[in-house]
């Protein structure tokens, strides 16, 4: 077998993306490191400059080989790791796999392609980020094995009209989001830090160009992923199109689908919408891979999700949504949250002996900003059951609700603290090991 490696616009493609989205931070360390060199400088140049060498040599060590009846496939830089599948075998071994074009990729007349394993625990997919149209077709032609046909070749394709997003419904909920809380907090640390940038973030328009750009960076990344949405249906599939700068084909097998997720982020509760997102495992229940981007209906308007759960997953019981959950005792709220303040003090105490007061106190807001979701998770998280199923819901401004059936539970386990605090752990065998934690005694 020949060994084949992408397009020679890969590289194009990959830097041209690195720097777009890393583009002004690279810059910005190569005069800081030049002007006001230190260590943490430093660090930070030489993770980009190794971040710009393992694209480098990425095009060389991810190559494929193929023939009438095996594909295989190389990935890694300087691990490598070599996978094989049989043609008459992809039913067993391939999970999904995914065509996407982002606007880079759009622009060198290239296309990306995911495959996913069932036998993968990890989040990432086997990746060939830029295929020209002929080894594509060359690829998917040998992976049409798995009847994963595109969607304009799919038979008695029936589109679901409820999953298009108007263009009111993203502008009105992309002004909203708890990520502006992280800037704020970012922001300020850096004032704190740099004191001869205080002078410059006290100005009103700093702060108008700042809450500005975040906006219009969120409404800009809800359009681009969402404005061209169209979800399709067979008698066995869920198709996934979206048609905009970037573009996504993507088509999960209704036997693979075993849960759901409800999403319901800040901006989607302010306006009574939910995101429904399809939960995927094998047939035989092996841990495999969950993808982040099954969104099947991502603003889905609450009243009409009983009606959606009716017509499209009727396996699952439609009176668990209103059925009163099981939550957290007081008690054992006060003592997870004693306990967490407790280790955060002790965290700051101690660093104060090595850095300023402000700065420690600062970086533990921050970090608790950016670690907000896993610490208040197992402190909101509730549950219910009806029949086979198990509905749990955790988190405070931004809410999950998860949907999985109780003979996927592959463990649960309970710690006892001291009589105090009980804390349960339930692992579901999903497609990447899903994990829910919460406090109180087990299902």
């Amino acid at each position: 077998m020949q060994v084949r490696r992408q397009s020679r616009k890969y590289f194009l493609v990959r830097y041209a993306r690195f720097f777009a989205y890393n583009g002004f931070v690279y810059f910005g360390l190569l005069v800081a490191v030049c002007v006001v060199p230190n260590w943490w400088n430093i660090l930070l140049f030489i993770a980009y400059d190794l971040a710009l060498l393992v694209i480098f040599l990425s095009y060389f060590t991810n190559t494929y080989q193929l023939t009438e009846t095996t594909l295989r496939l190389q990935t890694g830089t300087f691990f490598l790791t070599t996978f094989e599948l049989q043609k008459a075998d992809l039913a067993q071994t391939v999970s999904n796999f995914r065509i996407e074009q982002n606007i880079f990729q759009k622009l060198c007349g290239t296309k990306g392609l995911q495959l996913y394993l069932k036998s993968s625990t990890s989040e990432d997919a086997l990746e060939l980020y830029a295929l020209s149209p002929a080894a594509l077709a060359e690829l998917s032609t040998f992976l049409a094995a798995y009847h994963m046909r595109s969607s304009k070749e799919e038979p008695n394709l029936k589109e679901i009209p409820l999953a298009q997003t108007k263009l009111s419904t993203l502008l009105k909920t992309g002004l909203f989001s708890t990520r502006y809380l992280v800037y704020l907090v970012f922001i300020l640390q850096l004032g704190t830090n740099f004191p001869k940038l205080q002078a410059f973030l006290v100005s009103w328009w700093v702060w108008i160009l700042l809450l500005g750009g975040a906006v219009i960076w969120h409404l800009s990344t809800q359009y681009l992923n969402f404005a061209k949405f169209k979800l399709f249906e067979t008698e066995t599939t869920f198709n996934i199109q979206n048609r905009l700068l970037l573009t996504e084909d993507n088509v999960i097998q209704k036997k693979a689908l075993v849960g759901l997720e409800l999403t319901a982020d800040l901006n989607r509760r302010l306006f009574s919408y939910v995101g429904l997102q399809a939960i995927l495992t094998n047939e035989d229940n092996d841990q495999t891979q969950n993808k982040t981007k099954n969104f099947l209906f991502p603003f889905l308007p609450k009243e009409k999700l009983p009606a959606i759960l009716t017509a499209y997953f009727p396996q699952i019981p439609s009176g668990l949504l209103t059925q009163k959950q099981v939550r957290p005792k007081r008690l054992s709220q006060i003592v997870y949250l004693l306990s967490r303040g407790l280790l955060l003090s002790l965290i700051y105490f101690v660093a104060r002996f090595f850095f300023a007061d402000l700065l420690v106190l600062g970086g533990l807001v921050l970090l608790v900003f950016l670690f907000w979701e896993p610490l208040v998770t197992p402190l909101t998280t509730s549950f219910t059951r009806s029949q086979n199923y198990l509905l749990f819901t955790s988190g405070l401004l931004n809410k999950r609700m998860y949907i999985l059936p109780q003979e996927m539970v592959t463990s649960v386990t309970t710690k006892n603290y001291f009589g105090l605090l009980q804390k349960t752990t339930v692992t579901f065998a999903t497609t990447n090991g899903k994990v829910i934690s919460f406090l109180g005694l087990g299902i």
